[in-house]
């Protein structure tokens, strides 16, 4: 199922569709929260009582509008919700890996928010009754939300998804013959501690987790990776590696440490790696050069009819 997966995650790419869609849900109920912990119901002969706090922004607001994960490429804003206490930022995509929130200011350099709207706890509630849902409510944001999702209803799009599970169906008929590869408990090791040297990154795509490298001129370098366990061939898939942001901090070597601790860490589990070289990013980087790149690292072209495949056996 690589195969597949690998093909409809570039189409998700393409059209640059978030992974999770769960923010505005996510946002509503954290405005529930507050406002339960914030109203008093009233009863006979005794007023309902707000607290000073409740709709108060400074303290607690729901803001949409979008956010923009400018390390892919191109960059293109996304239909977003997220809710803002004080200096910290409550996520969707961060609830898991971020629970006690985000510093502000690290969340709007990362992730460029532009702000559309700002709700109090009791506005969001009232908007969300209004219109029935948990949001978008501006006429704006609504539409650009309706047009990400529209493009998965064209028959180009589905006609392609259809050939892809027919391919898929026949490769378990292969499955179901020859048999499949079960991930080992070194595949399981590795990737255990490869989650424990990184975070996962909380608005990207599913599976990616940066590496954080310092500072240079007050931005703050990562190295985006995406690995997997390949359940198709066995052993550790390597779906990519992008240092970000590309016009500050390429160049400066952090891809390939990161790479040397990957490869360190292959060696130490005993697994293989294998990848697709294909070259992304804002600087010029051409396949044969990224090849190159991948086989000073120990990958080597194995496949004679698809020269971008590499795989690495431990050393």
């Amino acid at each position: 199922m690589n195969l597949l997966r690998e093909c409809i995650k570039e189409l998700l790419k393409e059209q640059n569709v978030q992974a999770a869609g769960m923010c505005f849900p996510f946002a509503y109920q954290k405005a529930d929260e507050w406002f339960e912990n914030h109203f008093i119901k009233g009863k006979p002969g005794r007023a309902p009582q707000k607290h000073r706090d409740l709709n108060n922004k400074d303290k607690f607001k729901v803001v949409h509008g979008t956010v923009t994960n400018k390390w892919k490429s191109p960059p293109k804003p996304i239909v977003h919700g997220w809710v803002e206490m004080g200096d910290l930022v409550f996520d969707d995509q961060t609830k898991m890996t971020k629970p006690d929130g985000i510093d502000k200011e690290v969340y709007y350099d990362m992730y460029q928010p532009e702000v559309y709207k700002e709700f109090t706890a009791e506005e969001a509630i009232v908007n969300c009754v209004k219109y029935g849902g948990e949001g978008p409510w501006d006429d704006e944001l609504y539409a650009m939300h309706q047009k990400r999702d529209a493009w998965m209803n064209e028959s180009q799009v589905r006609e392609y998804i259809i050939t892809l599970l027919k391919e898929a169906q026949a490769q378990e008929v292969t499955y179901d013959k020859y048999g499949r590869p079960d991930p080992t408990p070194s595949d399981f090791a590795f990737m255990k501690e490869y989650k424990s040297l990184t975070e996962e990154n909380p608005i990207g795509f599913q599976g990616d987790r940066y590496w954080y490298m310092g500072e240079i001129d007050g931005k703050y370098c990562l190295v985006i990776t995406s690995i997997e366990i390949d359940l198709d061939r066995g052993g550790i898939y390597f779906n990519s590696i992008q240092t970000v942001p590309p016009d500050v901090c390429e160049g400066q070597g952090f891809a390939s440490k990161v790479m040397n601790k990957v490869t360190g860490l292959a060696d130490k589990h005993g697994v293989n790696l294998r990848l697709q070289a294909s070259a992304f990013g804002q600087k010029s980087v051409s396949d044969e050069e990224l090849i190159s790149w991948y086989k000073r690292a120990g990958f080597e072209q194995t496949d004679p009819d698809y020269s971008e495949i590499l795989t690495r056996q431990p050393q």
